[in-house]
């Protein structure tokens, strides 16, 4: 379907695991593994080793993957992967590192160094929720990673693109602010990682009462994230 349409640029995202997703029939330019974390066990494993495992299907051979978490758990999985497959593979939060974070209005405000070199510095995204942080290296390191292998990528398109992301998407749910009186948040967490971050979310805004809504769907992990709230 894609090639039928001649688009430029497939941007394909893995169903579920990665190893035996049908997703997993093309042969991608790059591959990016976000961070892993207890999701979907019934299915991928009961641990992060295994899922990690499940993930690290979709290296192929001679491209190059972006691990967004190294994690002392799953990184000897994905770098004996990468090395059966001669696959480059490097880590974004090794590799960069986030400083001066703030929130400026709807936006939040942050540099990314390499070393002790400022990258992008002021860069500006329209998702603030705390997770983003992590999120936005591996954005970047991907960005880095296209540009290595040839493709055109300015500044100025990687700053107005973070700053755009929900108009350009249509992404919704993540950290979202919906309603201000009162002040009604919704988030799409649904694993302990995800609702971790929304409880340090939660702790960084001011309230004086506070009202949960919560809907799962019955693989989720559900008396796990119950705990943390």
């Amino acid at each position: 379907y894609f090639a039928k349409e001649k688009v430029d640029i497939a941007v394909i995202e893995v169903g579920l695991g990665g190893r035996l997703d049908s997703t997993n029939i093309i042969t991608p330019e790059l591959a990016v593994i976000t961070n892993i974390s207890l999701d979907h066990t019934n299915i991928l494993g009961d641990t992060l080793r295994e899922i990690a495992f499940e993930k690290a299907g979709i290296i192929k051979k001679n491209i190059p993957i972006v691990i967004g978490e190294k994690d002392k758990e799953t990184e000897h999985v994905f770098l004996n992967k990468a090395k059966a497959e001669h696959a480059p593979i490097s880590f974004s939060n090794i590799d960069l590192t986030t400083q001066n974070i703030n929130q400026k209005g709807n936006l939040l405000i942050l540099d990314i160094y390499k070393g002790n070199e400022v990258l992008f510095s002021k860069l500006a995204l329209d998702l603030t929720g705390t997770h983003q942080i992590k999120n936005i290296r591996t954005i970047i390191q991907t960005a880095l990673k296209l540009r290595e292998l040839g493709y055109s990528i300015t500044d100025n398109a990687i700053y107005s693109g973070l700053k755009n992301v929900k108009k350009l998407t249509g992404l919704q749910g993540r950290w979202q602010t919906i309603a201000k009186n009162p002040l009604t948040i919704c988030d799409t967490g649904h694993n302990k990682a995800g609702i971790t971050e929304v409880i340090q979310n939660i702790n960084n805004t001011k309230h004086q009462n506070l009202h949960f809504v919560i809907g799962m769907v019955k693989d989720k992990d559900i008396s796990g994230v119950l705990a943390i709230l």
